[in-house]
């Protein structure tokens, strides 16, 4: 902790004589964070309680010009080495609670339309919901993001390529992804976005599993010298759309995903379906939505998708129903109740999870 509270300390001495340099870079720089307080209550029919306990998100990040072409990012956040939770517990006796490097990248302008991106960045790609990435997630690598904007419309070209795994003395464990997106826009607000897709992993089959060897989060695993070993390799195929229109002043969003792991025999689909009304933004107005997925065992990496859903990973379907409400500006109050159940071809376990979330951003 001590290292990181020097190397938050350096930042901010570097951010203030920048500031002090009348026409640096940093006259562009922005500080946005956000802090979120949760009450979360779980009933998991496996376990022999229910479980209530209170955490806490915190996240500030840093963020600049370069110059003409060039830009960069950088935010801590609390949380651990898990991907996809940067949620701290409020336990261990008062204990000061870790920060992360959450990201750090380079956005690199080389025209218009086409991004470069290296470090570890936002999602690159278009999620319509989190069926295949948590929204905690964030990846390591490169990539590049081709925008070819009309009057009406806006196709997205993106192409990735990721390290999961630096394998001294073999083969690194690699991620790569391609995406189109067609986003069309009507002069009345209705707006359709359709895309595919691909997400391609290198070097999983006989694997130990990715963030805990003995956890597959789902997937089909077997045992190995040092813990679980993947019995697949993973070959995601993504097909989604998403309307959006209006009901009088009420913003509305239809969504649909499809994901197919074709290296899987069996066990290797995912879908779902949902709908949003509302935008929680301005003082006095809400938001609500609705989803219901199925996720089968091997359709995705589950140490990578939505953390919370039937207590995180893959086999598990139901229902997510959510709702926000904003207080004040930049101030809300939220909701999120999930009716699930774990394993829906085997032991068929109830998994129910309400989440109350206060939260700000400045």
């Amino acid at each position: 902790m001590n290292k990181k509270l020097i190397s938050v300390g350096i930042i901010a001495l570097m951010a203030g004589r920048m500031l002090a340099d009348e026409g640096s870079w940093a006259d562009s720089l922005e500080i946005k964070g956000d802090l979120r307080l949760r009450h979360e209550m779980i009933d998991d029919d496996s376990k022999d309680d229910t479980r209530n306990r209170q955490r806490v998100r915190a996240r500030i990040g840093a963020y600049a010009d370069v110059n003409e072409a060039v830009s960069a990012g950088i935010r801590v956040a609390s949380g651990s080495e898990d991907p996809v939770s940067t949620n701290q517990s409020f336990d261990d006796a008062f204990s000061s609670k870790g920060l992360q490097l959450d990201k750090a990248y380079i956005d690199w302008h080389l025209m218009e339309a086409l991004v470069l991106t290296g470090g570890k960045m936002g999602k690159p790609f278009v999620c319509v919901s989190d069926l295949i990435w948590d929204g905690d997630l964030n990846p390591e690598g490169l990539a590049a993001v081709f925008d070819l904007k009309g009057e009406t419309a806006t196709l997205t070209v993106q192409g990735g390529y990721f390290w999961i795994d630096e394998i001294s003395g073999g083969d690194d464990r690699m991620l790569y992804t391609g995406q189109l997106a067609l986003n069309m826009r009507a002069s009345d607000g209705v707006s359709v976005l359709a895309g595919g897709s691909v997400y391609y992993y290198a070097n999983m089959k006989d694997y130990p599993v990715v963030v805990d060897v003995e956890d597959s989060f789902g997937n089909t695993a077997a045992e190995g010298a040092d813990g679980l070993v993947y019995v697949n390799e993973f070959e995601e195929v993504e097909g989604f759309i998403q309307l959006k229109t209006k009901a009088g002043e009420m913003p509305v969003k239809v969504y649909g995903q499809y994901v197919v792991n074709g290296d899987a025999d069996d066990q290797d689909t995912g879908y779902l379906a949902g709908v949003g009304l509302g935008k929680a933004k301005d003082p006095g107005t809400f938001e609500v939505g609705y989803n219901f997925r199925s996720l089968e065992k091997d359709a995705v990496v589950g140490a990578f998708t939505d953390s919370d859903f039937s207590g995180g990973g893959t086999n598990g379907e139901g229902h997510k129903i959510s709702g926000k409400y904003a207080i004040a500006k930049n101030w809300t109050l939220g909701a999120t109740y999930f009716m699930n159940q774990k394993d829906p071809d085997g032991s068929d376990v109830d998994y129910k999870r309400l989440q109350i979330d206060l939260a700000c951003k400045f």
